[in-house]
């Protein structure tokens, strides 16, 4: 940043938009490109008690009866107003024979002046937030019909939670909307599902002269005329309804533009408050380099025949609204995540929220792709960042979301995002890059998903497909069941220099006995090092094998490859066997205090006791040689630690659990 300060990028989603809240919106802070890492931090500020409604919500028994594939939208707003008046017209298909009506999602609030059909007008009724419209006579599968509903109304305020909001920036009118997951209903008259999307739309906003409009697809026209300027935007990609989204204000529009392909340009339209226009326009160039990455590891950009763009507004942290994304600001991490959901999330959806890790998951992920290939002196910090997050927070909890009701749970900052990401990086470096791009690639160009939605099962297919494989453990164990490993390694080398090495796992969730994964560890040793995977499918595993050179360091993972604790990234919980028997611990489990003891034979020259996401909790220096110290552990946290010991100049190690 050229004044290296932005808003404080501590972020989560919330009932009505994936958008990120700020753990202080006030607050700035002095910037650097690792502060900007934990920018998906997770806390929720917000009171449920706005989201009652959201969480109510369920898809029409209905929504599977017919395919919408059009809409031509018109609507009237004012961005000083709280109101909407329109009309939206949709194409259907019937999929269901002796079908005598049609359903749509929309909130009470909203008014349904008339249903127009080519008959004339139909009845209808709009009760518990659905219109159901009644057709003149029985429609059977694979009758394509069309239908008007006009409508008008001012949407419901919850406390600054709604899903059509009225703001201001500089002391100007600004309206956004913002509907995920389940807050299209509020505005406009729609299917509120994860079953069917709109394969093209025409948007027709009408606001007062001087404002611009924002949404998805082409600006076709501007049209003024009284006073009033009438805003067409087409879109030609099948869209789901909560990424149907309107912008307006008096914005400063200006393009970059990125290359793709064989030389192909695509726009990026951004439209920002005046006021920030100077250094929106430094910021924004960023957009291109990642465009440009993501198009070069994945598909090319997927609506390249349209445009991508951010609309600024003021909610703290970003929507990936369909080729434009809402943003609070143009920080690098969130121009990152947002754009890379136009691939997973937008472009290829999540089949159910369930899966709502096919979204955020991923785009996290892709987040931290950036890091490896345009930043990579901080791709390290950024995983372990990552971990540290997953360590302290996830010690139980599924990445498939186990509640769809609950928001928070739906949009957990370290289940869905930061746990989801993991998982993909933890695949990447079981199957190998080459396999797991491949089936990141497959889910995105497959006919039964592209466009289209994709459950976990799906994505798993796909990976096990491009890896030759079957992961059916790994992503049981990694996605629907809980927690994550905590490693020990043991290790002894022998005269002949083989090496003996034992993995020893301790879940933090008992859904799980033993992770099975392939574990990478590094050996050093007289100048050189070799790193070893070794496929652990039990617990207390044993292997052997000879490096070729006598061992005086093992790091467990060097890479932060694996979704577990890595004490100063190395693995301190690495032991000698011979040496081992000269160090005893008690009692273990150990609730008030730990006795540690040496034998007649030995001092220990250094204690320390580290917890399980590496803090050192104690150091002792025994300058009066004591061979038994009773240590207080009265105020550790329950949990699992590792005491590390200096004896003879060697490390020894051993673990207890402080009840």
């Amino acid at each position: 940043m050229k004044n290296n300060n932005i808003i404080n990028q501590h972020l989560i989603k919330t009932f009505n938009m994936k958008a990120y809240i700020l753990l202080s919106l006030l607050c700035i802070i002095a910037f650097s490109t690792s502060a900007q890492i934990n920018y998906i931090d997770e806390l929720m500020h917000a009171e449920k008690k706005h989201f009652t409604q959201k969480m109510n919500f369920k898809p029409s028994a209905f929504a599977n009866t017919n395919d919408i594939f059009y809409h031509r939208i018109n609507w009237k707003v004012d961005p000083a107003v709280n109101y909407i008046e329109g009309n939206v017209t949709s194409y259907f298909k019937i999929l269901k024979d002796q079908t005598d009506a049609i359903y749509f999602d929309l909130s009470e609030p909203l008014t349904v002046d008339s249903v127009l059909h080519r008959t004339g007008k139909l009845s209808f009724t709009h009760t518990n937030s659905v219109i159901q419209v009644n057709f003149p006579t029985k429609l059977n599968i694979n009758d394509v019909d069309s239908l008007t509903v006009f409508y008008k109304g001012a949407p419901k305020s919850e406390g600054g939670f709604s899903s059509f909001i009225i703001d201001k920036h500089n002391d100007v009118p600004v309206l956004w909307t913002l509907s995920e997951p389940y807050g299209a209903k509020d505005w406009w008259p729609c299917k509120q599902d994860l079953i069917d999307k709109i394969d093209s739309l025409d948007i027709f906003v009408t606001v007062p002269t001087g404002n611009k409009v924002g949404s998805n697809g082409v600006l076709i026209s501007e049209t003024t005329l009284n006073n009033k300027t009438t805003c067409h935007w087409k879109h030609k990609h099948p869209i789901v309804s909560y990424l149907v989204a309107i912008a307006t204000t008096n914005y400063a529009a200006y393009s970059d533009f990125a290359t793709i392909g064989d030389g192909k340009q695509v726009e990026i339209l951004n439209y920002v408050y005046p006021e920030n226009e100077t250094l929106a326009r430094t910021e924004t160039k960023y957009t291109v380099d990642v465009l440009e990455l993501y198009s070069k590891l994945f598909i090319p950009y997927p609506f390249a025949d349209e445009k991508y763009g951010h609309a600024q507004f003021g909610w703290g942290g970003g929507m990936e609204h369909q080729t434009m994304s809402f943003m609070v600001n143009f920080s690098k991490d969130l121009i990152a995540h947002e754009l890379a959901h136009q691939w997973y999330g937008d472009h290829v959806t999540c089949g159910s929220w369930e899966d709502i890790w096919i979204n955020e998951g991923f785009a996290t992920y892709l987040t931290g792709l950036t890091y490896e290939h345009l930043n990579p002196e901080n791709w390290m910090n950024w995983k372990y960042k990552a971990l540290e997050n997953i360590i302290n927070n996830a010690r139980e909890g599924s990445v498939i979301v186990d509640d769809t009701t609950d928001i928070y749970r739906i949009f957990s900052g370290t289940l869905s995002y930061k746990k989801g990401s993991y998982v993909l990086h933890m695949l990447r470096n079981q199957i190998g890059d080459d396999a797991f791009y491949e089936g990141m690639n497959l889910l995105l160009t497959d006919e039964s998903t592209s466009g289209g939605f994709a459950s976990t099962k799906q994505v798993q297919e796909f990976f096990e497909t491009a890896g030759d494989t079957n992961l059916t453990d790994f992503f049981d164990q990694m996605l629907y069941k809980q927690g994550y490993p905590v490693f020990k390694v043991e290790w002894l080398q022998n005269a002949d220099q083989s090496v003996d090495i034992k993995l020893i796992q301790t879940p933090t969730h008992e859904s799980v006995s033993c992770f099975k994964l392939h574990v990478p560890v590094l050996f050093r040793g007289e100048g050189k090092e070799k790193l070893i995977s070794f496929h652990q499918t039990k617990n207390n595993q044993s292997y052997s094998f000879n490096p070729g050179f006598e061992v005086n360091k093992v790091i467990f993972d060097p890479e932060l490859n694996i979704m577990a604790p890595h004490p100063s990234w190395t693995a301190i919980n690495v032991q000698k066997n011979e040496l081992a028997s000269q160090l005893s611990i008690f009692p273990n489990p150990a609730t008030d205090k730990l006795i540690i003891k040496t034998n007649k034979q030995s001092i220990a020259e250094t204690i320390d006791i580290i917890s399980v996401d590496g803090k050192n909790v104690y150091s002792f220096e025994n300058n009066s040689h004591q061979r038994k110290m009773v240590v207080n552990i009265s105020n550790f946290k329950p949990g699992v630690y590792f005491i590390r010991a200096i004896i003879s100049g060697k490390e020894v190690t051993k673990q207890f659990i402080k009840d």
